[in-house]
């Protein structure tokens, strides 16, 4: 179906949404950086990706800062982004709205609701 990234640095929570995820049909690439995304994004440079979703509080470079990379590449420019993050205050959600992304889910979730979300 789609070819979903993922940026999260704890390991549960990325092995429990990339394990949903492909049980919906997706192909999904886990990364714990930003700095280990753009670096494979650069060295694959015809990979197509349908979204991305980002965690904000990742080690190095967070995801407000992925979000932006993204957003000033080219091919990624109208490529969806899910921000996934306990991070819940409203200046949060509007600073990575403000920053690019197209939806913001915060942390704990239910299942149902953030594949209908990746669905969307």
């Amino acid at each position: 179906m789609a070819d979903i990234i993922i940026v999260e640095d704890d390991r549960i929570i990325s092995e429990l949404i990339i394990f949903n995820l492909q049980n919906e049909g997706h192909q999904v690439r886990g990364f714990t950086s930003g700095q280990a995304l753009l670096s494979a994004l650069a060295a694959e440079p015809e990979w197509p990706v349908s979204l991305f979703i980002l965690d904000i509080m990742l080690p190095g470079m967070d995801g407000f800062a992925i979000c932006r990379a993204l957003r000033q590449m080219e091919r990624f420019e109208f490529t969806p982004i899910l921000m996934l993050t306990a991070r819940g205050s409203e200046s949060d959600k509007v600073r990575g709205l403000e920053t690019g992304a197209d939806d913001y889910l915060t942390k704990p979730f239910g299942m149902r609701e953030f594949l209908a979300r990746v669905q969307a």
